[in-house]
């Protein structure tokens, strides 16, 4: 099987693709483990799983404007893949506070449940983004989708990575009849399904 721009799995054009794997002292399998349970015991299905870009606010919320005006209120999706950054083999910091203002991250902070676990390698200067995961859908198929990428810099959908957005865990991209694969060796491992506001920073307070 192969995940392509039709598949029903992934309901909407644009969505956000994440280079998965190994991060710091956790392993794959870990990660996705600890974040289906948190989903479970959560009263609202949710959990929060974090990608770092703390200081990226303002391309976040422009993500959630595009995410929201598909469909507002309503879903959207993830798709986990590649080869992700380990990064560094250092002891996380686990979060204790949250807001939807990831603009300015300044205002309605808000204590993180305790059975969520997310983590960060260093949450007490800048923060993290994170998701408002519901679902976790395990895949493991290649990918074929074809799809163009969004420039924050240019404020425009693009036909290539923006070069200042490569080293970016997560991107914006949309799915495009005459697009282009998203790397060389794509495949789709899982799909996160996000729940609206579709992103929050976290922080640990001291």
């Amino acid at each position: 099987m192969v995940v392509k721009n039709d598949d029903l799995r992934i309901l909407h054009d644009i969505f956000l693709w994440h280079t998965f794997g190994d991060h710091g002292e956790e392993l794959e399998a870990a990660i996705i483990h600890r974040n289906k349970k948190e989903i479970e015991l959560s009263s609202v299905n949710q959990t929060f799983w974090t990608f770092g870009m703390g200081s990226k606010g303002r391309m976040v919320d422009r993500w959630r404007q595009h995410l929201s005006k598909q469909s507002p209120g309503g879903h959207a999706y993830v798709v986990l893949g590649g080869k992700g950054n380990r990064g560094e083999n250092v002891k996380s910091q686990v979060a204790t506070h949250y807001t939807e203002n990831v603009l300015k991250g300044k205002s309605g902070w808000k204590q993180v449940p305790d059975f969520i676990k997310a983590t960060w390698k260093d949450l007490t200067s800048k923060g993290s983004m994170a998701l408002v995961v519901s679902e976790i859908t395990v895949v493991k198929e290649d990918s074929e989708l074809k799809v163009s990428w969004w420039n924050q810099s240019k404020q425009e959908w693009s036909p290539e990575c923006p070069s200042q957005q490569t080293r970016d865990g997560v991107k914006l991209l949309k799915k495009t009849l005459n697009g282009k694969p998203i790397t060389s060796n794509a495949d789709c491992r899982y799909i996160l399904k996000l729940e609206d506001p579709y992103f929050v920073k976290v922080k640990k307070s001291v």
